[in-house]
């Protein structure tokens, strides 16, 4: 009863986040939503089974592949916000803020940008 609790608070918040682009649905944010309910349920449903052996080599493993993905999440759109340039502009109401982007960032990875390096314009490779 409590993990039924906790996936139907989470989706109320799903819910709430993605309101606009229910909304809409030709717009990417429609499918986003279904995909982070899946996130969700995945969650929820194997959460009695994250502490079952803590220190096993597969959750230990799993755990370290977990936060690196949160990593690379955290990263890209640290990126987007940085290389995107974001535009007030943009009237896409279904699009988060850090989404409203007038260019895409080159693909590949990047270094973060220093205090040294931000006189200096982001070249292009």
């Amino acid at each position: 009863m409590l993990l039924l609790s906790v996936f139907i608070a989470g989706s109320a918040v799903l819910i709430y986040v993605s309101r606009a682009s229910l909304l809409a649905p030709h717009s990417h944010g429609f499918f986003r939503f279904f995909a982070w309910e899946t996130i969700l349920a995945l969650t929820v449903l194997n959460l009695d089974h994250w502490f079952t052996h803590p220190f096993a080599w597969y959750q230990l493993m799993s755990w370290f592949l977990l936060i690196v993905s949160l990593f690379l999440v955290i990263h890209g759109v640290r990126l987007l916000r940085q290389m995107g340039k974001q535009s007030a502009q943009r009237d896409d109401a279904p699009m988060f803020e850090f989404e409203k982007t007038t260019t895409s960032p080159p693909p590949g990875p990047r270094k973060p940008r220093t205090f040294d390096s931000l006189a200096q314009p982001i070249r292009s490779t």
